[in-house]
């Protein structure tokens, strides 16, 4: 919860929604070179670098702290990266019934 909750996108929501939304997420290492498919996924970056690819092939370089964009289909870790993710639909579920209450 603590990791989540210094990423901005996330930085904002309650506490308990956190904790919810880090039960739910998946912890994955990345080593240097290695693709994830990041499409219909949130995925944030704890520490490493890695370069997110959009379906147009635009590239962009995400570092710790940041959040995959929305429109990227892979990304390639450029040095040792771990990453925290969960589909949309998951953060979607989360945040959606804490913005219900």
């Amino acid at each position: 919860q603590n990791e989540l909750a210094r990423i901005p996108m996330l930085a904002g929501l309650p506490g308990q929604t956190l904790g919810k939304l880090g039960e739910r997420m998946e912890r994955q290492s990345l080593a240097p070179g290695e693709k994830k498919d990041v499409q219909g996924q949130l995925v944030a970056v704890l520490n490493g670098l890695a370069h997110a690819t959009d379906a147009g092939g635009g590239r962009a370089t995400v570092e710790p702290g940041s959040t995959v964009a929305e429109d990227a289909v892979s990304m390639r870790a450029l040095t040792p990266v771990m990453i925290v993710w969960c589909s949309r639909a998951v953060y979607d579920e989360v945040v959606g019934a804490a913005a219900d209450v």
